[in-house]
């Protein structure tokens, strides 16, 4: 980014440099050539003070340009991000709804949270490409939310504490996993959890 940011510059100096050649050239030929004749420069007019106003007025126009270009750029880099996020957060989405009928395949419920995961560290590595800080706490709670959802998608209880096939949260069957109504409620609320996270995320990029 900033090997970028170094080479627009480099370039907007070049240019400041060549139309300011380019200005003096313009002034000698003419000088030269007497295609001047009718227009007198006063003598009482300060040649140097001239100058340095139509220095002073190209300066402030590539530092504008390059201003400008840089907020596009800026803009553009936070399109991108935000988009993806929008995408993260209707991947979640979609995931909630596929399992409103309590069950689900094993080996999907076992890709849903690493699907969110990569997501997540795409998102990540683009915001550190394109220099922009996202608070390391609200990455920490997402990839907390992430967690606990991976073991509550496809985690049974340890077996030492001696919990009864009754009362487990989750039973396979067949590679297939049903969900009794209480896991279901805590399958929802990790859902919730970790699409109003995504949302803070997007905040503070707009923010950024």
């Amino acid at each position: 980014m900033q090997k970028k940011k170094l080479k627009r510059i480099g370039k907007l100096l070049l240019k400041v440099f060549f139309y300011f050649s380019l200005f003096f050239l313009g002034f000698a030929v003419g000088k030269l050539f007497n295609v001047f004749p009718y227009y007198i420069v006063k003598k009482d007019v300060d040649l140097i003070s001239l100058l340095s106003l139509l220095f002073s007025v190209i300066i402030f126009y590539f530092i504008y340009s390059f201003v400008d270009k840089e907020k596009d750029a800026n803009s553009r880099e936070k399109d991108i991000l935000i988009n993806r996020i929008e995408e993260l957060y209707q991947i979640i989405k979609e995931q909630s709804y596929a399992l409103r009928d309590n069950q689900i395949q094993y080996s999907t419920a076992a890709s849903y949270s690493k699907r969110i995961r990569t997501q997540l560290l795409v998102i990540i590595r683009l915001t550190e490409q394109a220099n922009l800080k996202i608070q390391k706490e609200a990455i920490e709670e997402c990839h907390s939310n992430i967690k606990e959802l991976k073991d509550i998608l496809t985690g049974t209880p340890r077996s030492d504490l001696l919990v009864t096939a009754e009362d487990q949260p989750l039973k396979v069957s067949n590679g297939t996993i049903y969900y009794t109504e209480s896991r279901m409620i805590e399958i929802e609320n990790q859902y919730d959890s970790l699409m109003n996270k995504v949302l803070s995320i997007q905040l503070l990029l707009n923010r950024a």
